[in-house]
């Protein structure tokens, strides 16, 4: 759309799209990103001991929004779930874990190529991520430490971890910031 109040269908050919869901778009200075995820979670087990891991995730970018392409190399994803993604004066920044207490940044000048980032444990100990953006002077991320991992099903625990943030000048080096009060996630 050029105004917002008219749109058109685009249709993608071949496996661009195809078993995919897209959660989010982002505008970057060389178009757009998307993530979301394709095909379906691995399970293991039966009835109420089943398990399942998380959707497999995909990222695609858009030069002009009506032309997608997979990301190339989505190796550093697999068994990972993304929550957000935001781009700041240092390039983009992807956040989320790779399993419980598990906590996960990825890196990306454009989003076509990812790395992942070491995270020292000493400051995301039992982290978890919910969401990142940037500032002007680098990345803000909002999350919690603690809790209890999600039972049976994939139904989550009541809350029992307590707030957290983390700031970064350019998504490789992070400080856990004091944040005053107490209470849930």
């Amino acid at each position: 759309s050029n105004d917002g109040a008219t749109w058109t269908l685009l249709t993608q050919g071949g496996t661009t799209f195809a078993d995919a869901q897209v959660r989010q778009l982002l505008a970057t200075s060389s178009g757009l990103v998307a993530w979301g995820s394709v095909g379906q979670p691995v399970c293991s087990g039966s009835g109420e001991g089943q398990t399942c891991g998380p959707l497999p995730e995909m990222l695609w970018t858009s030069p002009d929004g009506s032309t997608w392409t997979r990301i190339a190399d989505s190796s550093m994803f697999t068994g990972a779930t993304i929550s957000a993604v935001t781009i700041g004066q240092e390039g983009l920044v992807a956040v989320e874990d790779t399993g419980w207490d598990k906590p996960a940044i990825w890196l990306s000048d454009t989003g076509a190529a990812w790395r992942t980032t070491s995270l020292p444990t000493s400051t995301f100990a039992h982290g978890h991520f919910y969401n990142v953006r940037a500032i002007g002077s680098g990345y803000v991320l909002a999350g919690s430490v603690g809790g209890q991992a999600p039972i049976s099903g994939g139904v989550a625990a009541p809350s029992t971890g307590t707030a957290a943030a983390w700031w970064s000048p350019d998504g490789l080096t992070w400080t856990k910031a004091t944040l005053q009060g107490s209470g849930g996630a």
